[in-house]
C-alpha cells in the first residue's frame, strides 16, 4: 500500500500498518465515491468534511445511486 502511505502524509508507515489491506480497499473505494458526489455536486471539499455534506453524500449516493445502507455506512 505504498500509495495510500503517500497520500496519507508524515508518520503514515504506522497508520498503513494498522489496517489490513482489504480494510484500505474499502476505505479507497469510498472515498473514490465521496469525490465522484463532490464532482458531480461540483462541491469543493474541505476536511474535515462539514456534517451537512456527508448528510447530501448520504442522500445521493441513497436516491440517486440507488447504494444499500449498509453500503453507505
Amino acid at each position: 500500500m505504498e500509495h495510500t502511505a503517500s497520500m496519507i502524509g508524515a508518520g503514515s508507515e504506522l497508520i498503513v500498518a494498522a489496517y489490513s489491506s482489504s480494510s484500505w480497499n474499502s476505505m479507497m473505494a469510498a472515498l473514490k465515491c465521496f469525490e465522484k458526489f463532490s464532482h458531480d455536486k461540483n462541491y469543493i471539499v474541505s476536511w474535515p468534511v462539514p456534517d451537512e455534506m456527508i448528510r447530501k453524500f448520504i442522500t445521493w449516493a441513497s436516491f440517486e445511486k440507488g447504494l444499500a445502507p449498509s453500503t453507505i455506512k
